[in-house]
């Protein structure tokens, strides 16, 4: 399977059903942009990592798209459509639930939400972390926004209840693996560890420590190191929606 550029139409079947309907003009005036095109607009910038105003003038004015986003986002729909995409996915090609990876970035907020806190690694300044789970092709399969200043491993457990789908049940022949960066790897994490039956938990060590459980079989070195970066290239652009104006 391709990376889609673009909703499919049998995926967009499924979305336009959820998208809520816009108030007739009462002047009438000009006829409304087209919900399609403003969806692959928002869809380019949430990919790309663009700037709103880098819009490319084939979705249409960029503070149209922005306009119609902010519509969306009020009325809450964004979780529905990630469900339904993560279930298209999932029919397609199949979530990758073998192994999974969790790890958080920073986002900055400058003009303050609710859910801000100081920043550790940015002198205080106001700002959120975003916590994902990726499935083992680094699809994000959970994704949570919490105050900078919360450690990792206390949104573990939420994080991995957070997901807009089902889990299946882990069996003995299908067994589930997560890997952690040492952020995970203290004592509460130790004292509040996964129960077996739910995963089998691969954590990064910090030097002075040895608090996180890992089996006898270890994964491969290339597992569970993306989750950050892909944070980087696809998630920039959610803190700037959630922080500040275009």
């Amino acid at each position: 399977m391709s990376t889609i550029r673009e909703i499919p139409d049998d995926l967009w079947n499924e979305i336009e059903p959820l998208i809520p309907t816009r108030p007739p003009r009462s002047n009438g005036g000009r006829k409304p942009a087209d919900d399609r095109l403003l969806f692959n607009g928002i869809f380019f910038i949430l990919r790309a990592g663009a700037a709103w105003r880098e819009m490319p003038k084939a979705y249409g004015r960029w503070s149209t798209v922005y306009g119609r986003f902010r519509e969306w986002r009020n009325a809450k729909v964004f979780e529905d459509f990630w469900r339904i995409a993560l279930n298209y996915y999932d029919q397609q090609q199949g979530i990758e639930w073998e192994w999974q990876s969790a790890d958080g970035t920073y986002a900055r907020s400058p003009l303050g939400v609710p859910d801000n806190g100081p920043n550790p690694t940015d002198r205080g300044k106001p700002g959120m972390k975003d916590q994902i789970l990726t499935d083992g092709r680094g699809v994000p399969i959970s994704v949570l926004t919490t105050k900078a200043n919360r450690n990792d491993h206390l949104e573990l457990l939420p994080l991995l209840n957070n997901s807009p789908i089902v889990r299946p049940r882990p069996k003995a022949a299908k067994p589930q693996h997560l890997c952690l960066d040492a952020a995970y790897d203290n004592v509460a994490n130790a004292n509040h560890s996964l129960p077996r039956e739910l995963y089998w938990t691969y954590c990064s060590q910090r030097r002075t420590s040895r608090q996180c459980h890992s089996p006898p079989r270890r994964p491969s070195s290339t597992l569970g190191r993306g989750t950050d970066s892909r944070l980087v290239r696809s998630f920039p652009p959610l803190g700037q929606q959630l922080g500040k104006e275009p």
